[in-house]
């Protein structure tokens, strides 16, 4: 009888799952803020999206939804979500403050309705046109984060969801993901520049612009940048695989090491570089004239392309890594 009981509930749990009464309501409000000033989002389930416009105020629209067993119920918990607005002249402070929502209880596995609604949330998303002159600190528990054209610092914390970052010119990148996937292209963050990126699952995707010292952490995630110019690196990620396209400079210096990935790394033929490569149980192919060294049961190379103007190192102890000529 305990089986029957505990299969009827799993049954209900997979085909019922869907929220049976979901209610919305949107709120607009225009904040001035100085260029140059901060922007702070505090966030819990909800997407974040900002991208600028050719104003000098902020235009924010706050998408609040609420669901549960039906209407009434759905309706108190919309009524209930807090989001509080803090503002001075350089700074927009927005946090959404604990909700008011039923608790769950053991009653509610043997209730139909509740298995129908998929439990009683509320979710809020920010939508956010800013002057292309800010800075930004956002974070949220649940929810995807997107920023598009904007000149300022970027520090960005999200627990499960995807990062989105485009066409954007920053001299301080920070994002913390723990579970998701990162993709910036056409970023601007030369010279002293600085990008750092930690995840624990996701993968990362960097697609053109030009880096400055970019600083790449991965637990399970493959890495992918096809960049033009890169100051320095260091990339890492212990169960994934590492794809690295750039153009060296005078005086960079590049670390690349992974544990059970692959490593691929496409330069310019012309370039100017001191390369050392090393497996411990893979192998190395290379299509400029290096020398590849048997290594215990790996292998290496240690070699110059060029002139010795800059420094790549790469590690991978039960992968291969390929250098390829940029075509």
């Amino acid at each position: 009888m305990i089986k029957r009981i505990f299969s009827a509930m799993m049954v209900l749990f997979i085909f019922s799952f869907c929220r049976a009464e979901e209610i919305e309501k949107v709120e607009e409000k225009n904040v001035s803020l100085k260029p140059g000033g901060l922007i702070s989002i505090a966030a819990d389930e909800g997407d974040i999206i900002v991208s600028s416009w050719d104003k000098d105020n902020v235009f924010l629209k706050m998408t609040k939804r609420a669901w549960g067993r039906n209407r009434k119920e759905a309706e108190h918990f919309l009524e209930n979500i807090t989001v509080k607005i803090y503002q001075s002249d350089d700074k927009l402070t927005i946090k959404e403050v604990e909700r008011d929502q039923r608790d769950f209880r053991f009653s509610d596995l043997f209730d139909h309705d509740f298995w129908e609604s998929g439990g009683y949330g509320t979710s809020v998303d920010f939508e956010l046109k800013v002057p292309d002159n800010i800075n930004v600190k956002l974070g949220c528990d649940e929810g995807d984060v997107e920023i598009t054209e904007i000149k300022g610092k970027i520090n960005i914390e999200v627990d499960e969801g995807d990062i989105t970052v485009s066409n954007v010119i920053s001299e301080d990148i920070q994002i913390y993901v723990d579970e998701g996937d990162i993709y910036l292209t056409e970023i601007e963050n030369s010279g002293k520049g600085f990008l750092n990126i930690e995840t624990d699952e996701g993968d990362i995707v960097i697609r053109g612009g030009n880096l400055g010292e970019v600083d790449i952490d991965s637990d399970e995630g493959d890495i992918l940048i096809n960049t033009n110019n890169l100051v320095r690196s260091w990339i890492s990620t212990d169960e994934g695989d590492i794809e690295l396209g750039f153009h060296p400079l005078e005086n960079g210096d590049y670390r690349l090491e992974t544990d059970e990935g692959d490593i691929e790394i496409t330069l310019p033929e012309d370039s100017d570089i001191n390369v050392r490569l090393q497996t411990s149980e893979g192998r190395i192919d290379t299509e400029f004239t290096l020398e590849v060294y048997d290594r215990d049961e790996g292998e290496s190379v240690d070699g110059v392309i060029g002139k010795n103007l800059s420094y790549l190192k790469a590690y991978t102890d039960e992968g291969h890594i390929v250098l390829l000529k940029k075509r």
